[in-house]
């Protein structure tokens, strides 16, 4: 199972997990044991940036179903109402929980659609898919939300220093997404975790992009501390502590863990039969920052963050 959810309303928001369970039926797509574990360490992605403006979503049991559908739109020139009426009938010829769709499209005008329940439902403000006991946890942490107007601190290309003040609007649409990662992240369902994948509609230019971010994970490994030292937040890699940097991306999704020096590339190049073609799967890269930079800017991915 998934967990998605998307806002389209002050800011237009695609987030999902990117954990997968690989069950008797997806056990047999992989021929090399290192490319099935691979896939179930890290996972895949389930908001697939199709053009600069159309985002698929999809959760459920049967990816395979999902990779049709990506095959599909990829291989034809379709516009929204023919894409919308594929997923559909893609769905409803499918059993239960096997697949479900979010469409997400912006050109001029931005449109949200939900396709799940034998049901399409157009011009959404917000809609999820996946797991119900995950939509519940996050619909917990939602109603503790209070969100204050708080400043933005800037600098000018001229050196002058500046702020503005953030709407309680906008405000609470950060927190939604703040929410969103703790329930990815808290383990409170074993079908959903993995890394928080965000996407956004950037204003005033109507193109879809993976989210940049960077992710430290502290261990929680007990210690010793005698007076005069220091508290060690961050322990290593063999104590599980680990940070990922998350590039900035229209095409495909790229991180680089500094711990072992690993980069990923979430790219439909990968292909492990041909009922999966159209999925995007990582690739792993055993290689130094500034060489997986190189191979990220060939995926039209960039780094916003960069550690001497």
């Amino acid at each position: 199972m998934s967990f998605i959810y998307a806002m389209n309303d002050l800011i237009f928001s695609i987030l999902s997990d990117t954990k997968i369970d690989l069950d008797d039926d997806l056990e047999k797509f992989w021929e090399s044991e290192n490319d099935r574990r691979l896939v179930k360490q890290i996972g895949l992605m389930k908001s697939i940036i199709v053009s600069p403006n159309l985002v698929i979503c999809y959760a459920g049991n049967k990816i395979s179903k999902a990779a049709e559908l990506l095959r599909k739109v990829k291989c034809m020139p379709l516009d929204m109402e023919e894409i919308v009426d594929l997923a559909f009938n893609i769905h409803i010829n499918s059993g239960e929980d096997e697949i479900e769709f979010l469409i997400a499209y912006c050109d001029q005008i931005r449109e949200l659609v939900s396709i799940k329940n034998h049901q399409v439902i157009r011009k959404c403000k917000s809609a999820w898919l996946g797991s119900l006991d995950a939509y519940i946890e996050f619909t917990r942490l939602l109603a503790q939300i209070n969100p204050k107007e708080e400043k933005a601190y800037g600098r000018t290309v001229e050196g002058a220093y500046f702020e503005e003040v953030i709407e309680k609007e906008l405000m609470k649409a950060y927190e939604i997404e703040r929410c969103f990662s703790k329930v990815v992240g808290s383990g409170v369902v074993s079908s959903v975790g993995g890394m928080t994948v965000k996407i956004r509609a950037m204003e005033g230019e109507d193109i879809f992009q993976y989210m940049a971010g960077m992710e430290v994970i502290s261990s929680d490994w007990p210690q010793l501390v005698r007076p005069g030292e220091y508290i060690n937040f961050f322990e290593g890699a063999g104590k599980g502590s680990y940070s990922c940097n998350i590039y900035q991306s229209r095409q495909n999704f790229c991180c680089y863990i500094y711990e072992g020096n690993y980069g990923v590339v979430y790219t439909d190049e990968v292909s492990y039969s041909e009922t999966l073609d159209g999925m995007k799967f990582p690739k792993l890269y055993k290689i130094d920052k500034p060489m997986f930079d190189d191979i990220a800017k060939q995926n039209g991915a960039y780094s916003c963050i960069d550690f001497a």
